[in-house]
């Protein structure tokens, strides 16, 4: 199914729609290969999977400049203030990396 055929894309206003598909046009795996997850209620997104990033970087630091390019879709605020260390796990298919929000020190 593609992107704009599925139902929680058609629930996201045009603006946010537009922020998620210039997100996808980055992905290496093309729209096929990006899952995405987002809170209906204010569009960000929650949840973001695909082939970003290249192997002149760590998998960390690719995940670190890919939210600092695109804070604003995640609702984070530049510079990437609340975030925690990453955890980045070696998978199959390449890289994953977590990177918790912090409130006051504590991981939410």
């Amino acid at each position: 199914m593609k992107l704009e055929e599925r139902p929680d894309f058609k629930l996201l206003n045009k603006k946010q729609q537009a922020a998620l598909l210039s997100l996808v046009e980055k992905s290496a795996g093309g729209p096929e290969g990006v899952d995405f997850s987002a809170d209906l209620t204010n569009g960000r997104l929650l949840f973001l999977s695909g082939e970003f990033g290249g192997a002149q970087t760590s998998p960390e630091q690719t995940a670190l400049d890919f939210l600092e390019a695109n804070a604003a879709p995640f609702g984070l605020e530049r510079g990437l203030a609340g975030l925690g260390k990453a955890v980045v796990t070696k998978m199959e298919s390449g890289f994953e990396v977590r990177i918790p929000q912090l409130v006051g020190e504590i991981r939410v």
